[in-house]
């Protein structure tokens, strides 16, 4: 079964929907140096009309690194679910 946030993504790409607001922005939402604070991401996210289709895309997912859907992820799990950061930089 196709992934629904990558098929929205690429009709968005066509201009067939509203594109996601961290289109572009890869130095905030992927390749950053500091990881931002499960708070940070939530704040960044807010706004998104791609919110939940997002979050909920990457908890199917787990995505390795990054913030998705509000949430920051690392080694493919939810920061805010990791028993401390040390342990995983």
């Amino acid at each position: 079964m196709r992934d629904p946030f990558f098929h929205a993504l690429a009709l968005a790409h066509k201009g067939e929907g509203p594109m996601p607001d961290c289109d572009g922005k890869s130095v905030e939402f992927v390749d950053y140096d500091a990881r931002p604070t499960p708070e940070d991401a939530a704040i960044m996210c807010s706004a998104c009309p791609w919110l939940t289709l997002c979050r909920d895309s990457a908890r199917r997912r787990k995505p390795s690194w990054g913030v998705w859907g509000g949430e920051v992820w690392v080694n493919k799990r939810r920061v805010h679910l990791l028993p401390s950061d040390h342990e995983f930089l």
